[in-house]
């Protein structure tokens, strides 16, 4: 439903004085005129202009009639509060602030943004001047503004033109999250009349990003959307878990390997115990030797936990016999990998 009515040819006159104090103020006007004028339903207005005979004027803004009695706030446009007499002229003229409002709901209707600067107000309570001035909150009213501070709070509010707080939402009209407006950041907001608020459809993070790229601890999109979906796990090589994500302890002390299969990627099994690596093993050692010392070259396969080692190794034997013998030995390799530390961490928020 349109907020400005406007009618043709809607005229009269002055029946009762009007005094320059009274705000807002009733005009009375020639009786059966009011029918030239629109009905009015709640929230919705028409302009009217007076002039006094030496055609000095005052721009009001009609909000109620009532047959022949028209309820009034003054002074619009910037035009002083006059006395008027019984005669003067009132009728409903295209004022600036009328077609201000016409070329609004246009604008809306076809998506284009009013710029209003740098916002004012604080950091989670703008304020915005619209270039037009915004006449009233129109369903499909699009700002575009440059942020004043980065937001603290989930709630956040906006006033443009004074016209009252509204909450600025998100893309699908879930609370902000704390960080998600930037300071500098060009964001671009649209009205949700059956909502009542504001939401965000298009944000720029600043040229003078973070190192971390990061709002919250999310990749940011228009909208305030995430680009990792929540509760995905990754590998981090940080000694914490970094803004938005949650430390993960499930997969302490394992090996990480290639899923070979679809589907595998949460697959555990398998032993591994690499510190020291030190293990004992008995295996028979023949030779034939009739005197002195008798040396044997022998390959053993070794299994420590799930990795297998094959090694040459050689054992010294003093005596005479030509009878086979067992031999208990110890091994400490001085084998490890070059390896890494790392963490796994959770997405805490996401879509």
């Amino acid at each position: 439903m349109a907020k400005v009515k406007y009618t043709d040819n809607a005229a009269s006159l002055l029946t009762a004085t009007l005094n320059n104090v009274d705000d807002p103020a009733t005009l009375s006007i020639t009786a059966g005129d009011g029918a030239k004028f629109p009905a009015l339903s709640a929230g919705q207005w028409f302009p009217v202009v007076v002039v006094k005979t030496t055609k000095a004027f005052e721009k009001m803004k009609c909000t109620a009639r009532s047959g022949d009695s028209l309820t009034v706030t003054r002074g619009q446009g910037g035009t002083t509060l006059l006395s008027f007499a019984i005669g003067d002229v009132v009728y409903l003229g295209p004022t600036k602030e009328f077609m201000d409002e016409l070329l609004l709901v246009e604008d809306a209707q076809n998506g284009k943004p009013h710029y209003c600067g740098v916002a004012g107000g604080s950091a989670n309570a703008l304020t915005l001047l619209g270039a037009p001035t915004v006449g009233s909150y129109v369903d499909g009213l699009e700002l575009a503004f440059v942020a004043l501070a980065g937001n603290t709070n989930a709630v956040v509010v906006v006033n443009v033109d004074g016209l009252g707080n509204k909450n600025i939402k998100d893309a699908g009209g879930a609370a902000l999250g704390v960080g998600v407006i930037k300071s500098g950041g060009n964001y671009r907001i649209q009205y949700n009349g059956t909502a009542g608020e504001f939401r965000i459809v298009s944000g720029i993070i600043p040229t003078s990003v973070p190192g971390d790229f990061t709002v919250g601890g999310q990749l940011f999109l228009p909208g305030g959307l995430d680009i990792i979906p929540k509760n995905t796990k990754m590998l981090f090589i940080n000694s914490a878990a970094p803004p938005g994500w949650t430390f993960d302890a499930t997969q302490a002390d394992r090996v990480f390997r290639g899923a070979a299969t679809v589907g595998a990627g949460t697959t555990q099994g398998g032993t591994w115990t690499i510190s020291g690596l030190s293990m004992a093993h008995t295996h028979p050692i023949s030779f034939n030797s009739s005197a002195g010392i008798g040396t044997e070259t022998q390959a053993v396969g070794q299994t420590p936990g799930i990795a297998t080692m094959s090694s040459s190794h050689y054992h010294t034997v003093v005596g005479n016999t030509a009878a086979a013998s067992t031999s208990t030995v110890s091994h400490t390799p001085g084998w490890r990998p070059a390896y890494v530390d790392t963490i796994v961490c959770s997405m805490n928020r996401g879509p």
